[in-house]
């Protein structure tokens, strides 16, 4: 194990003993005790309702890249990410799609570009919704709409510079010869112009077709919502009634918050960003923590579970065929 890998679940777990400690232990029990266990399977029947989603995106972003990837192929892949992404420190789960995507016939770019692509639409969602429910939960309107105005602007422009090939290759170009040994160690050694345009196909298929664009960013609200209407439910299982648009703005902003490269899924870093949040609509840090903790659990544990039997599975059946 590296230091920096050391480090990342030292950090996660200091921060986890931290909250656990100014909660108080006895605190997290007594409100554990007084959960509604059918409420708790509510909360966990909503996982299957989003992962769904997710496959859904997933599979209309690969079949960008002109592969006609069956169904369970490409949803076997998504869910093995997940499961590397979940227990590595680094993101690996990101780039175990690219390589199941690469022995699928794709290119290591053109991979590449669908897995940052299903992390973009993620982020841009989760952004909107944070300002949003920042927006609304604030009650000043008029305070943030400059900055929400700037935002927008900042959006808009980043996707077209995106979508723009001159644009997209002269930074691609750039980002090259500036990161060329991370570059080269994502595309290969001889990477080089031609896997710039390998990067861009995907992103030009979109540009000429809208409509995918638009049905994958509505699969990305519908995601997000149900994991909002998921925490909601759950936070209710241990008493407090809160407004949706607390439950969206926790979801969205530990989401984004976790994407700092402190700790290991950011456990940590992300339970405190929901206590926070909770915190403002008068919630106890003892149920907000418990919340948090079983979000995690159903939003990521199960379908990481899932991922690793299928890793499993994947690795019997490739014995099996050698």
């Amino acid at each position: 194990m590296s230091f920096k890998t050391a480090a990342k679940i030292a950090i996660g777990l200091f921060i986890f003993a931290l909250l656990v400690v100014f909660i108080g232990p006895e605190r997290i029990v007594t409100a554990a005790a007084k959960a509604n266990p059918w409420l708790l399977l509510a909360g966990a029947l909503v996982t299957p309702v989003t992962i769904s989603l997710r496959l859904l995106r997933w599979r209309s972003l690969t079949a960008v890249a002109g592969k006609k990837l069956p169904f369970g192929k490409t949803s076997s892949f998504y869910m093995i990410g997940m499961f590397f992404g979940t227990i590595t420190p680094s993101k690996l789960g990101e780039l175990v799609k690219v390589h199941y995507l690469g022995k699928q016939g794709m290119t290591k770019s053109e991979a590449l570009s669908i897995t940052l692509c299903d992390r973009f639409f993620d982020v841009v969602v989760t952004v909107a919704f944070s300002v949003m429910g920042i927006m609304l939960i604030s009650g000043g309107l008029s305070a943030f709409a400059p900055s929400a105005a700037i935002f927008v602007a900042l959006l808009l422009l980043a996707t077209y510079a995106a979508f723009n090939r001159r644009i997209f290759m002269f930074f691609g170009r750039a980002g090259m010869r500036l990161l060329n040994p991370l570059f080269m160690a994502l595309m290969g050694k001889n990477a080089g112009h031609k896997e710039l345009e390998d990067f861009y196909g995907p992103l030009d298929t979109m540009k000429r077709k809208p409509a995918i664009i638009g049905y994958v960013s509505l699969l990305t609200v519908l995601i997000w919502i149900t994991c909002g209407i998921q925490m909601v439910v759950l936070l209710s299982a241990f008493g407090p009634q809160i407004g949706f648009e607390f439950g969206i703005l926790a979801t969205c902003l530990g989401a984004l918050t976790g994407l700092i490269p402190v700790t290991i899924s950011g456990i940590g870093v992300r339970d405190a960003t929901q206590i926070a949040v909770f915190a403002m609509a008068g919630v106890g840090s003892s149920v907000s923590l418990l919340s948090a903790i079983f979000f995690t659990l159903f939003g990521m544990g199960l379908p990481s579970i899932a991922g690793g039997f299928l890793y499993m599975l994947s690795n019997k059946r490739e014995w099996d065929s050698a």
